[in-house]
Order: structure tokens, then C-alpha cells, then sequence
């Protein structure tokens, strides 16, 4: 603990000096680095009031942010070698584009822009493209590449099976990806309303089209609703989820089943590894817990949630700690006599199948947020998360403050850090510690 305090005093010294830039140019520890203090495009794009729909406006607006990522790993712990240290940086840019045209029709686009100075390469993707359109007001479509609000809890949305990226514990620097598809939504005043989702992503044919619906509806104080996702040559996934508060509680939860697994793992027969999907049934159930507080003079200036995750699809050793080499099934090095099989790690076989999905691989998961709206200034703002595999236990822990100014500056300081034994969710990658400076403006 007071290396790894030690490790936070140098962070300034460390971006000062050039010379502690190492060549990340295979930084397999980026996955765990992301964060955002982007606004959520459903915040940008909103329903607007009916006195306004006969308004027409164009709006283009976006934020531009330089970030600074240092990497420590466990080793630079146990001699302070600035070799052991990691630098990343880069510059993201987002320009957003506003339509609104009468009759409540609308066109969103977000360029999204990035330069990474180490390799001079220059990223751009486009993160969301869609128009907005209605039938007489009764039915309100969304077409094109968009983030979808699917899923009530904070961490885990075991009932999201449609957006590309899914909510991050640590945000990335900029936008989610949106999917592809077309959206709609019939409200039946303030008590029903119907939702769909016609995911046309990866489709080539009408019977590749994936689609989700559901049915959200009003009982007392409690929002729930029913869904269900499928696609072809997939099972069927139902879903529920409700919101109430109970005796001052915010309590918040997804469950989520299906006959089989949509997703693949790790399998090892007679010493071979290989792909497979589960033909058991599947749970998934996430709970959280979370109550406001205030803060000094502050109403509601503290924030905290606890979650639980539970996925019986998840992995119930831990597959980080086996050394040991297996084969590969059907895959060899060279062929007729000379043939020699290929044989890796189970977390090799993980990460280069691409079968690792952060803070959703084991069967058991708790989460804490705490947030505080102010500290001191009204401008900074501050706060800590925690997740930890309990089978493992293994924890990432990040907090940090950021600040925003009047005239649209911002800048902000996070620091991570990776605990458990060698081996685990979180600390197989030699990670111990990540800071991250950021600063920013928005227009």
C-alpha cells in the first residue's frame, strides 16, 4: 500500500519527463483503461415539447479531449524501474450534428476522431447515424446506427443483448458504437409502453435480422417490463426488469434466461481446447441497491449503489491460474509427417479467441459506486467504484475528480488499480495500476 501510495505521488514527474515514455506499441493492458466524460448522445437528442415540433433548427456542437494514460504493472512495485512504465496518449474529437424538423422529425450524426501520436495514425469512425420519425404521433421510429437505452441497472444489463458495446465500469473516451437497425416505440400515455428492435447489424437476409421487444408498464410506485430477444440459429432470451423505492431504497434489477448459451467458451475435451456453446439453461440476474444523501449543505450531493451479478454461464474455476498447455482441437503447425499440434494456455486461448468479456467471466460479482456532486467547488466533482470477483477475489478500484469550468473547460484525474493474487480477472495481465489525465472542451 505505500508503494502503491509512492506510485501516485510521481504521476506528475511521470508526464513531465519524456523519458518515461516506454513503447506501448502492444499495450494488451488498454482493456482496462477506458473512461469518458462525454454527455450520452440521449441527452443531446431529446423528445422536444409539442408547442416546439413545428420548429425547425440546425445545431452542430461536440467536445474535443487530449488523454494521458501511464501503466504501471506489478514489477514496477518491486524494483521502481522506469522501464516497468507504460505511456499512452492520444487526442479524441467528436463533432455532433443536431436535425430537428417540423412535425417532430429529426437527424443525428456523431463523427467521432482520433490521433494517436506514437504510430501518427489518424481513427475515424462514425458512432451514430439515424434519423427520427413518427406515424400522427402515435408511433415513434428511429432508423440507423444508434445506442440504445436497453437495461435499468448500473454495471451489468444481462438484459442487453442488442447494443454493440455495452456499458463499461471504467467508460471509454468517447461514444459507444451504435447498432444498426430500426427502433420503435408506442407509449399508451403514462402507463404502457411498447418497445422493439429490428437489429439489422450483420444481416443479409430477412431471416438473419435479430429483434428484441418489449412491454413496459406502470404497477403503483414500480416501472417493470417483460422482453424477449431471438435470432435465427439462436436461443430465445426472456427478460425482466423493474425500478421501485422501498423504505428509501432505489432498488433496480434485470434477470434474464434462456435454454441454451448465444455465446461460446472454453471447453477442454481429452486435453484439447475448443470452442462450445452451453446447452444448459442459462440465468443471468443483476440487483442493485442505491440510495441519495446530502452532502454538507448539498441536497443529494452523495450518491451510493451496491450491485450483485450473478451468471450461471460463468466460469466457476479460474481459468487465469491454469500454466498448464493444451492443444488446440483441429489446428496444427505443419502438415503430413511432420505435423506438430498447437498448444497454449487456457488464458491464451481466452484472449486470442477473443472470449473475455471484462467483469462478466466468473459466476459471482459485487459493485459500489459512491458519487459526490460537489467537493469544495461546485465546478469539481468526485468519485469511487469498486467490482469484485468473489470467486477469485480479484477488485479493480477506480476513482478520481473532474472539473468543469464555466466556459466549457474540463479536465480530470483517474487512478485504477488491480488487487488479488497473480493470476486472476483482473491482475493476469501483470496490471497493478493505471492514471489517466484528461482535459477537454466542449462547444
Amino acid at each position: 500500500m505505500i508503494k502503491f501510495i509512492f506510485a501516485i505521488l510521481t504521476i506528475s514527474t511521470f508526464f513531465l519527463n519524456p523519458a518515461f515514455a516506454s513503447d506501448p506499441s502492444v499495450d494488451e493492458n488498454a482493456m482496462f483503461s477506458d473512461t469518458s466524460s462525454i454527455t450520452s448522445s440521449k441527452d443531446i437528442v431529446d423528445n422536444k415539447t409539442i408547442s416546439e415540433k413545428d420548429q425547425k433548427s440546425v445545431s452542430l456542437s461536440g467536445q474535443i479531449v487530449d488523454a494521458n494514460i501511464g501503466n504501471f504493472n506489478r514489477d514496477w512495485f518491486d524494483d521502481l524501474h522506469r522501464s516497468n512504465l507504460q505511456l499512452s496518449t492520444f487526442v479524441l474529437g467528436n463533432l455532433l450534428l443536431d436535425i430537428r424538423l417540423p412535425q417532430g422529425a429529426k437527424a443525428f450524426a456523431n463523427l467521432q476522431t482520433e490521433y494517436i501520436p506514437l504510430d501518427s495514425a489518424v481513427l475515424v469512425s462514425l458512432q451514430e447515424l439515424f434519423i427520427d420519425g413518427n406515424l400522427k404521433n402515435y408511433v415513434f421510429l428511429r432508423l440507423g446506427k444508434q445506442v440504445l437505452q436497453w437495461g435499468r441497472c448500473d454495471i451489468w444489463n444481462p438484459t442487453d443483448l442488442i447494443n454493440v458495446e455495452k456499458k463499461l465500469f471504467i467508460q471509454k473516451i468517447g461514444y459507444r458504437e451504435g447498432a444498426y437497425g430500426i427502433k420503435l416505440h408506442i407509449p399508451f400515455g403514462t402507463t404502457y409502453n411498447i418497445y422493439g428492435f429490428l437489429d439489422t447489424r450483420e444481416a443479409s437476409s430477412i431471416d438473419s435480422i435479430a429483434a428484441a421487444g418489449k412491454f413496459e408498464f406502470l404497477v403503483g410506485g414500480t416501472e417493470m417490463a417483460f422482453s424477449m430477444w431471438d435470432k435465427k440459429y439462436c436461443h430465445p432470451v426472456f427478460g425482466y426488469d423493474f425500478s421501485t423505492r422501498l423504505v428509501g431504497l432505489d432498488l433496480t434489477g434485470e434477470l434474464a434466461v434462456s435454454d441454451g448459451s448465444n455465446s461460446f467458451t472454453v471447453q477442454e475435451q481429452n486435453g484439447m481446447l475448443e470452442e462450445a456453446k452451453s446447452s444448459d439453461w442459462q440465468t443471468r440476474l443483476c440487483i442493485d441497491v442505491g440510495r441519495d444523501f446530502n452532502f454538507f449543505d448539498i441536497s443529494q450531493g452523495l450518491s451510493i449503489t451496491g450491485s450483485f451479478y450473478y451468471d450461471k454461464g460463468g466460469y466457476s474455476d479460474n481459468l487465469f491460474a491454469d500454466t498448464t498447455h493444451y492443444e488446440i482441437k483441429n489446428l496444427i503447425t505443419a502438415s503430413g509427417a511432420n505435423a506438430t499440434p498447437v498448444t497454449v494456455t487456457k488464458a491464451a486461448f481466452l484472449t486470442m479467441n477473443n472470449l473475455y468479456q471484462l467483469n462478466d467471466f466468473s459466476r459471482y460479482y459485487v459493485g459500489l459506486d459512491i458519487e459526490i456532486s460537489r467537493i469544495i467547488l461546485s465546478a469539481l466533482s468526485g468519485y469511487l467504484k469498486v467490482v469484485n470477483n468473489i470467486q477469485q477475489s480479484s477488485t479493480i478500484l477506480t476513482t478520481g475528480v473532474n472539473f468543469v469550468s464555466l466556459n466549457e473547460f474540463f479536465t480530470g484525474l483517474m487512478i485504477n488499480g488491480y488487487f488479488g493474487p497473480k493470476n486472476t480477472e483482473y491482475t493476469f495481465l501483470n496490471q497493478a495500476m493505471t492514471v489517466q489525465i484528461t482535459a477537454g472542451v466542449t462547444f
